[in-house]
């Protein structure tokens, strides 16, 4: 069950921005950016 911020996100079909370096959060997370070299890069992409 979705909680906090997500569930805002829920509510409010919006999307939660957050830059972090604690890959801590990473299995809380629907999709993952990583900076690689100066560039965005999904994680999907790296596959």
């Amino acid at each position: 069950m979705p909680n906090g911020l997500h569930k805002v996100a829920i509510e409010q079909d919006a999307a939660i921005i957050a830059v972090t370096h604690d890959e801590k959060i990473l299995g809380r997370l629907d999709r993952i950016y990583r900076m690689i070299d100066g560039r965005l890069t999904d994680q999907a992409d790296e596959t």
